[in-house]
């Protein structure tokens, strides 16, 4: 199988932290972009045109940085990213979508323009730093149960969806 995509995306740095937390990277090719952002040939590579996008051996094409995630946790062994206590799950689904919906869109507004593809929008960096990010974090902060990691003690889907975009704050 094969993963697409590259380590300043967040959500390609999300599959590749599970497979780390796997001990599965070795199992896994990682052959970067297979097309530059907006072509016709990453459309037509990938089911939504972006990535990450896994590539199962079958020809199968898996999309979506959580849903590759969750695939990974169920086709390899190590830690389970995902806690067997009913509440830690839903926890740990909740942080992650605060991710995805929530602080993901201002984030972007914040990173993109430093790696020079787009142009810095300043309404929507006010937006991002004076009520996006702020409302996101009381989400966030709402949902943590408090111990090491998002939902207690055990390493999660949440923690492997949040430590990404904590990378560029």
């Amino acid at each position: 199988m094969k993963l697409y995509g590259v380590h300043l995306s967040p959500y390609f740095e999300r599959a590749y932290l599970a497979l780390v937390v796997k001990g599965a990277t070795d199992k896994v090719e990682m052959p970067g972009m297979p097309a530059p952002f907006g072509s016709e040939e990453l459309a037509a590579a990938s089911p939504m045109g972006k990535i990450p996008y896994l590539l199962l051996d079958d020809g199968t094409c898996l999309p979506e940085g959580q849903m590759i995630v969750e695939y990974f946790d169920r086709v390899f062994s190590g830690p389970d990213l995902e806690p067997a206590d009913p509440l830690a799950n839903v926890q740990t689904r909740l942080i992650a979508r605060i991710v995805d919906q929530y602080i993901a869109p201002h984030s972007a507004s914040l990173s993109r323009p430093m790696f020079g593809r787009f142009a810095p929008d300043e309404t929507a960096i006010e937006l991002a730093i004076n009520t996006g990010l702020p409302s996101a974090f009381d989400f966030l902060e709402h949902t943590l149960a408090g111990g090491r990691f998002v939902t207690g003690e055990q390493l999660s889907f949440g923690d492997i969806a949040l430590i990404p975009h904590m990378y560029f704050f």
